[in-house]
């Protein structure tokens, strides 16, 4: 951990204790006799210290990490609620010359759900693969800045800055701590915060798609994913973060009043509906969709979080009523058309095109269409040479014909991973069975659902930034 001076005791020393941390490692045992126990004093805590036991009779060394005090032991698995019963009940100290030791405590002690925010103050902070070129690595580190406190208050927010890397992105964010219980007035109710509680606003992106490793970081939530998208099939109803559409997309998003969003966002269900971090709340921006007449794309944004940070959904005009939250996976797509309100022509059917490549997004990766040259997110290392030959390559979504089995047929230009293909797209006019040319077997087709067929590989290897 973080500037945490951990020193080796006798196990027996802790002996008194070994009730609760039994009780609060269940249903893992240790024996005191086995293990190896280190502690760090934490100098915002008063009658609590960081324990690490490492369990010596397993081949992997297993770790446990506790605050363990005249209250009870309590496991640091990933979360806050550990760190913050212990706030209540210590209590908290926070002083400025404590609040950078418990930010530093706490980030390495905790996670979310979509991975780790690391406070990165010096190279080491970076976890580079071996392949990180060397340029972006000494540009990374030119932009780390040392933790700062800009503000202490003994009985309102303390204020600090800090970059942070957060997946493969670097942003210089400012944290605002509640150094004991506090209620404030929000746009809509009182917000209360915990002793302790820590809130990531005011994020500016400094470098992103940083070669660093991530797959330990998302280890858990790749697997959650893997569970999630069986769930999503069945429930629609379930959010997923994405980043912004590009302004080249095709999509032309208005903003809503901060007023009509919180509206918005009251009237969803409360099982479905979010909390903003934000101390202005929402952001909301609105399109209209050719081939949902009666609906309208909706892009709900937390500026107070880091990318991806939108929520979309669909919504009819008026903002009330039927209301679908998008997932990353085609289910809540191809239920929505079931319902019957798919317009499908052939001049809104390439803006059909944009908008499922956009919202779905596999496992594997997402296709991204490429119509002009600005729709090709490049790499840094990428030449002009690489530019010129893919911007010759490069069609709009065109619509074709109806073939032979009655599916609509476009063509278009994608990148998936690092590849450019040509590819034909298959749109279903209706409910109906069609032959699978490579299987020679019937196939039941849902309203609108998409088929990419005859691909053809034009490029690979491209430096570009893979979408996902």
């Amino acid at each position: 951990m973080h500037q945490l001076n951990f020193r080796v005791i006798d196990p027996q020393t802790i002996a008194d204790q070994q009730p609760a941390i039994a009780e609060a490692i269940l249903p893992a045992t240790v024996d005191l006799h086995q293990v190896l126990v280190e502690v760090a004093e934490l100098p915002f805590y008063e009658g609590y210290s960081l324990y690490a036991i490492t369990d010596l009779r397993l081949p992997t060394g297993e770790v446990y990490e506790l605050l363990c005090g005249p209250n009870g032991a309590f496991l640091l698995d990933g979360g806050n609620e550990a760190i913050y019963r212990v706030n209540e009940l210590a209590p908290l100290r926070l002083t400025p010359e404590t609040l950078l030791p418990y930010l530093r405590f706490f980030f390495s002690c905790t996670t979310s759900a979509a991975g780790p925010f690391i406070l990165a103050e010096s190279a080491e902070d970076l976890p580079w693969l071996p392949e990180a070129d060397q340029k972006i690595i000494v540009e990374a580190t030119a932009k780390l800045q040392p933790l700062t406190l800009l503000e202490h208050h003994a009985d309102d927010l303390c204020l600090l800055n800090a970059t942070i890397l957060f997946r493969d992105g670097l942003y210089s964010t400012d944290i605002l701590v509640a150094p004991c219980p506090l209620t404030r007035e929000g746009n809509e109710e009182e917000d209360s915060m915990l002793a302790g509680e820590i809130r990531l606003v005011n994020h500016e992106l400094l470098m992103e798609e940083l070669e660093v490793e991530t797959d330990m970081c998302l280890e858990k939530t790749a697997e959650d994913e893997e569970v999630d998208d069986e769930e999503l099939d069945d429930d629609p109803s379930v959010f997923a973060f994405y980043k912004p559409f590009s302004p080249t997309a095709g999509f032309d998003f208005h903003e809503k009043s901060a007023e009509f969003a919180a509206q918005v966002v009251a009237a969803m269900p409360e099982e479905i509906r979010p909390r903003a971090i934000s101390e202005d709340g929402f952001h909301l921006a609105v399109a209209d969709l050719t081939f949902y007449p009666d609906f309208c794309l909706c892009a709900l944004t937390d500026p107070a979080m880091p990318l991806p940070n939108v929520r979309f959904f669909l919504s009819r005009r008026e903002i009330a009523g039927q209301l679908v939250p998008m997932n990353k996976t085609n289910g809540p797509i191809y239920d929505f058309n079931s319902k019957g309100p798919l317009l499908l022509t052939p001049e809104s059917m390439p803006s059909y095109v944009r908008f499922f490549f956009f919202l779905v997004q596999g496992q594997l990766g997402r296709f991204n269409t490429v119509e002009r040259p600005e729709d090709v997110a490049w790499q840094p290392t990428a030449t002009e040479k690489d530019k010129q030959t893919v911007n010759g390559l490069l069609m709009p979504v065109s619509y074709i014909g109806i073939d032979e089995q009655g599916l609509h047929t476009l063509k278009a230009t994608v990148i998936f991973h690092d590849s450019l293909f040509r590819t034909e797209v298959k749109i279903a006019p209706q409910s109906m069975e069609v032959l699978d040319p490579e299987t020679n077997e019937k196939e039941q087709l849902f309203l609108g659902q998409m088929q990419l067929v005859n691909e053809e590989v034009l490029l690979e290897e491209l430096p570009v930034m893979v979408a996902n």
